[in-house]
């Protein structure tokens, strides 16, 4: 006996809900194995499968759009058949579905979300047919069995490492090898979203001239890399959490035209002692160098204007910051947690010191300032 709500929703046999036309599967439910989709299906919702232990899902053909998480984190998924008429995989579709071993994808797909295969450690072979044209970052990254590729742009594959470009942007890899040395291509000129996130293999990255931009979470979590990174003065854009994590860097030196230094671009790089910031640099975002606990200096250019929130909270090894002529503002919590910084120089008599929430740490014990200001204190 079927179980019918005649307000909002109608449920199966087994309880998974549906929308009151049934065209829209909403939820699964806990002790699912095998399950088949019912025929009036359309669309299968967001996150509707996420975190259940199904091992077989049969999809019927009706179904056009499977969205973002839908089976994310399906940890017993191997089988899954992809409807005929579908349209896009979205963000987070497969991620994790850790023992999926191969995915046909229909030529009606257009888009292949962000991180869409994202760690199934066991998928062996995909073919991505000549519809998709729209690639998320990080798509199938971190799939380390993946042996048999078709990629409809183009894959540049050298030794254990596996490229994926389109129009000149790297936008996925798999690195199945520790501690590998990455060399980009030259005709790659943006490293995209999230294109090496996670990767616990690459161990070296070099870049090339071409290189103008690293976009968001480019290489976010990348424990591996090691030493330092040179970046070439032709990239003038680094993205939001770019090199968040890599806990393994030891210095970078910032491209001369770099003018920002997005929201937790180093946060946690635990062993970065050294960061040289270009003499463009006019704003350090929030969480920029949030807890780079081996960060002894840091140069702070006479073309800064902003020292954002929390940018240095927790660089413990850090004993004293310069400010330049050119700051205006340092907010909320900038050096909190900064345990041996002692000394603060102030070259302006113009900066917005907003201490009810600045919260400078208990061991600055000076604080100069050229220019003598009586609005400049400390609570």
């Amino acid at each position: 006996m079927l179980d019918t709500d005649e307000k909002k929703y109608w449920h199966d046999v087994f309880g998974v809900t549906y929308s009151i036309d049934k065209s829209v599967l909403l939820k699964a439910v806990c002790g699912l194995q095998d399950y088949e989709v019912i025929s009036e299906c359309t669309t299968i919702a967001n996150s509707a499968f996420s975190g259940f232990d199904v091992s077989e899902i049969k999809l019927p053909n009706s179904v056009t759009f499977i969205g973002a998480d839908a089976f994310s984190g399906c940890r017993l998924l191997r089988c899954i058949k992809l409807p005929s008429g579908l349209r896009s995989i979205e963000d987070r579709t497969f991620k994790d579905c850790r023992l999926l071993t191969s995915v046909d994808i229909p030529a009606t797909v257009g888009r292949i979300g962000e991180r869409a295969f994202y760690r199934c450690a066991s998928l062996e072979s995909i073919s991505i047919p000549e519809s998709v044209n729209i690639f998320g970052g990080a798509f199938i990254n971190g799939c380390l069995q993946l042996d048999k590729i078709y990629f409809n742009q183009e894959l540049v594959e050298i030794g254990s490492v596996f490229l994926f470009i389109k129009n000149s942007i790297l936008i996925s890899s798999i690195i199945k090898r520790a501690y590998e040395i990455v060399e980009i291509p030259n005709n790659v000129e943006i490293i995209g979203n999230g294109a090496f996130s996670g990767d616990k293999n690459i161990g070296k990255v070099i870049l090339h001239n071409n290189v103008y931009r690293l976009e968001d979470w480019s290489f976010y979590g990348c424990s591996r890399i090691s030493q330092t990174i040179i970046l070439p003065d032709s990239i003038t854009y680094i993205g939001k959490g770019a090199f968040m994590g890599c806990g393994g860097l030891e210095k970078i030196n910032m491209p001369k035209n770099i003018e920002i230094i997005n929201e937790g671009v180093f946060s946690n790089c635990w062993v970065l002692e050294d960061v040289h910031l270009s003499n463009k640099v006019v704003d350090i975002e929030k969480k920029a160098f949030y807890k780079c606990s081996s960060l002894r200096k840091i140069n702070l250019p006479e073309s800064l204007e902003i020292i954002g929130e929390e940018s240095f909270v927790q660089c413990i090894l850090l004993e004293e910051v310069t400010i330049p002529n050119t700051l205006k503002s340092i907010v909320n919590g900038a050096f909190f947690g900064c345990k041996n910084l002692k000394a603060i120089f102030i070259k302006s008599d113009n900066i917005n010191f907003k201490y009810s929430e600045t919260r400078l740490p208990a061991s600055v014990l000076k604080m100069e300032s050229i220019f003598y200001n009586e609005n400049i204190r400390i609570i």
